[in-house]
């Protein structure tokens, strides 16, 4: 029998993975793979976290994937000293073997998703998994110095469900407007079109181990 293989997607917040790997996750999941969704992150500063929580277990279930939550409860995570924080992921990726590891864009405006990016580099130090970076969420600034991609899923056969995903996440969509949902949808057609697919999600590879 041939041993199942694990992926870990890391977000710090509740709608950045099924925004930038939700049809790799939904792909991965039929080829077998077991996927786990972490939110890392403080509940207690985040607004109606209730609501934001539902919102990602359900997205979640449409995916396929598991939703596993990080609840640091410091206040900002990003004031719990670097040394600690990666000390606490290095226990939780001591409980399962993780093969691929999607980390948040170090280069991305938002500076939980650099920081988080970063703490999950050291994570990722012993060289055990594939590691690979998504895209800057939407909506998201611009930078001087965006990152370059080269590693692309096509995600043809996903969209319709990583868009379902999306959709569950009504707080988003009441904030953002129907046009968050549009652009989502428009960069995965983007990507895909440059390689004759109808949808891809696009990825900076750091290492693929063969």
């Amino acid at each position: 029998m041939v041993n199942k293989k694990y992926v870990l997607i890391a977000e710090a917040h509740a709608d950045d993975g099924d925004m930038c790997v939700g049809g790799t996750a939904a792909r991965l999941v039929k080829e077998g793979w077991h996927v786990d969704l972490l939110l890392v992150c403080n509940l207690a500063r985040i607004k109606d976290i209730s609501k934001r929580i539902e919102e990602a277990q359900a997205a979640a279930e449409v995916l396929g994937v598991g939703l596993q939550i990080m609840n640091l409860q410091e206040g900002n995570f990003r004031d719990i000293p670097r040394s600690e924080l990666v000390a606490r992921l290095d226990e939780y990726f001591s409980l399962k073997y993780y093969d691929k590891v999607f980390v948040p864009c170090h280069r991305d405006s938002h500076s939980d998703h650099k920081f988080l990016a970063e703490i999950l580099f050291s994570v990722c130090r012993k060289n055990t998994c594939d590691l690979l970076i998504f895209e800057s969420a939407i909506p998201s600034g611009i930078v001087p110095d965006p990152m370059s991609l080269n590693y692309f899923v096509n995600i043809s056969n996903e969209i319709e469900q990583k868009m379902k995903a999306i959709y569950c996440h009504k707080s988003q969509l009441e904030q953002y407007g129907e046009g968050w949902v549009s652009a989502i949808e428009a960069r995965s057609r983007f990507w895909g079109q440059k390689f004759g697919w109808n949808h891809a999600e696009a990825f900076n590879a750091v290492k693929i181990l063969v």
